[in-house]
């Protein structure tokens, strides 16, 4: 499973590469809102195809450029949570919560987060056929 560690910094505002990103390229559009402390600040982001801004977190904008960077490659729920919080003490519920928010804003749209059962997560397009590795066994999983 690659890392999914694709950048230093912690605030995707501050990220060098933000014109170059998986948001970029997938026509995201986003916009981080300053309120002092990084991890308190929220974002808007615009779906391709979608008019209105969806208000969200910082740390849902860092899933989703993530998931987007690694289009069709399972990401391990560790590597994840670590790239997403920073190192930071999160819930053991903040990650599936978190998904479960991406899949909201993605609804519309031809991407899909799949649950990977013991391996963690990964992003399709509607229409991806994706491999993956359990216990030696290999199974097709299709995008529902």
């Amino acid at each position: 499973m690659k890392s999914c560690n694709q950048c230093d910094a912690l605030h995707c505002a501050l990220c060098e590469n933000r014109n170059q990103n998986g948001l970029a390229k997938a026509g995201f559009d986003y916009q981080f809102y300053a309120d002092g402390d990084v991890a308190k600040q929220r974002a808007s982001i615009t779906v391709p195809g979608m008019e209105k801004p969806i208000e969200c977190s910082n740390y849902l904008v860092r899933a989703l450029c993530v998931f987007l960077s690694h289009l069709g490659e399972p990401l391990n729920k560790s590597e994840l949570s670590e790239f997403i919080w920073g190192g930071r003490l999160v819930g053991a519920n903040s990650l599936p919560v978190l998904i479960n928010e991406i899949r909201k804003v993605l609804d519309k749209t031809q991407y899909r987060i799949i649950t990977l059962r013991g391996l963690g997560y990964i992003m399709v397009v509607d229409d991806d056929r994706v491999r993956v590795v359990n216990s030696n066994e290999e199974e097709d999983v299709q995008a529902e």
